[in-house]
């Protein structure tokens, strides 16, 4: 749960925001966990878990000791958690509102893309996590644990958020639309 909270940040909203934002990375990890025990695909457990990833300035070298950029040249793409649809993250500011915005941020040749794990992704394969997730088989969820999760069936058996302040939009395909912080 330490890292579902690390990206929370409570000086930023009120107590009530927070306690939402606790409460939905609470049920988020739980369903994830959840996922994770009913997958019978054979992914790794990095990908059950989530993976967030990254687009990086490339004109600036990354760190000669990690090999990783600085904070500050990131942008959160979004996160790909086991059996739910990919979380686009929406960047109205920066005029990132939906794919085909990421898609031209991201085919830029001064971007690298990169997973928490410092991983590099090329640009095919970061639009094929974003639009092209699948499951074999439908969740075995009823209704109480969509409910729960503040989600709902979604396309190819994968889950989806209901839209809220949390979830602003679904994709033509297995993306969900993010604004804000998000784990």
């Amino acid at each position: 749960m330490a890292l579902a909270l690390n990206m929370i940040s409570p000086s930023q909203m009120s107590a009530g925001a927070f306690t939402m934002k606790f409460a939905f990375a609470v049920d988020h990890l739980l369903g994830s966990l959840k996922m994770m025990r009913q997958s019978r695909t054979g992914q790794s457990l990095r990908t059950q878990m989530g993976t967030n990833y990254y687009a990086a300035k490339a004109v600036n070298p990354p760190c000669d000791h990690c090999g990783r950029f600085d904070e500050d040249d990131r942008l959160h793409i979004g996160k790909s958690s086991a059996g739910w649809c990919f979380g686009l993250h929406v960047i109205p500011e920066r005029g990132l509102n939906g794919l085909g915005d990421w898609k031209q941020h991201l085919s830029s040749t001064s971007i690298v893309i990169e997973d928490d794990y410092g991983n590099r992704v090329s640009f095919k394969e970061m639009i094929s996590i974003i639009a092209e997730r699948h499951r074999p088989d439908p969740p075995a969820w009823d209704q109480a644990q969509y409910m729960s999760n503040c989600a709902e069936p979604g396309p190819n058996n994968m889950i989806r958020r209901k839209l809220s302040q949390y979830c602003v939009g679904h994709g033509d395909g297995s993306w969900d639309l993010i604004p804000g912080y998000f784990s």
